[in-house]
């Protein structure tokens, strides 16, 4: 484990979870005192990566200074408010947030009281992408990094959040364990060699200022996935006529809009049923969706099982 978990597990008086652990393949710590309560989910994959699951919730606004090891961080937020002021809480509910650090810093942040903060993330240490993907690929410690530098620190990439929800509900052995978060490690981290290619296709058709236009975009759109959202409304929002709008949008984002608005109502229903108690007719009217049978016939397709069965695995 990294100094930085230590750093944030000492900060907040964690401490381990020995029963009823949510993710028993991880190391859970949970801490409960006036200035909230939480746990954070650590799993070492080998030297090469850690994945951490957090959710939190705070009685006042949490400012907090934590040191940052070398690595590569992926971080998606399922729900989070933070003071964007500091550089490390430009966030926001349905980002992810992708950054390389080549040496130790020191970050500060804020996150807001009252608002719970879900947070799962991927730490690509040294060793994965020095010498792992070398000795195994061919791929050099000096070619992915440039690549990965080519990524915005804004991103969405709907592949990885699903592979992210994997992560969240496997369930399995020891021995099972090992091989599947360390492949789920190598699937991201082929996506986002992808997406790199994808950006080196689109930088000469794509301005910064249309790519920040459709990043604001996809806030609004993660905030407000019961509402209709018309094509002519977001190209409007975004200074952009429809057809330009669709052309941009797929070019960040690497989806059309039709099935970016499908693949985030669904990754949103997957967590209501996991972490909620709500009917599935309550969900679907959450998300927009006038017909309960639509619905699940949607989610059915999306998760390869019916609403009832995902919430029992």
């Amino acid at each position: 484990m990294q100094k930085s978990y230590y750093a944030f597990l000492n900060h907040t008086n964690s401490d381990i979870v020995k029963k009823d652990n949510p993710y028993p393949h991880f190391k859970t710590y949970a801490f409960s005192s006036e200035i909230g309560r939480g746990y954070s989910a650590i799993y070492d994959v080998g030297s090469y990566a850690h994945i951490c699951i957090a959710d939190h919730l705070y009685y006042e606004d949490f400012k907090y200074t934590v040191p940052s090891d070398e690595g590569i961080y992926l971080q998606q937020y399922d729900s989070i408010a933070s003071d964007k002021k500091y550089p490390a809480g430009r966030v926001y509910t349905g980002m992810q947030y992708i950054q390389h650090y080549t040496n130790v810093k020191t970050v500060q942040y804020v996150i807001k009281k009252e608002t719970p903060a879900c947070i799962i993330g991927l730490q690509l240490n040294p060793e994965y992408y020095g010498a792992y993907l070398k000795n195994t690929f061919g791929i050099t410690e000096e070619n992915f990094c440039t690549k990965i530098s080519l990524l915005p620190k804004e991103n969405y990439i709907p592949e990885i959040s699903f592979i992210l929800n994997q992560i969240r509900k496997f369930s399995g052995t020891e021995a099972s364990a090992k091989l599947f978060f360390k492949s789920k490690v190598d699937e991201i981290a082929a996506l986002l060699l992808r997406r790199t290619e994808n950006i080196q296709k689109a930088e000469h058709s794509v301005f910064s200022a249309d790519h920040a236009a459709i990043m604001q975009t996809i806030e609004f759109i993660n905030k407000n996935l019961h509402k209709k959202l018309p094509l002519e409304t977001l190209a409007k929002m975004s200074c952009m006529s429809p057809s330009k709008f669709k052309y941009v949008f797929k070019a960040v984002t690497g989806f059309p809009l039709t099935d970016y608005l499908v693949n985030k109502k669904m990754e949103k229903a997957c967590s209501l049923l996991l972490n909620t108690n709500m009917y599935v007719a309550n969900i679907a009217q959450n998300l927009g969706y006038r017909s309960t049978g639509y619905f699940s016939a949607c989610f059915e397709k999306y998760t390869g099982m019916l609403p009832n069965e995902y919430r029992k695995r």
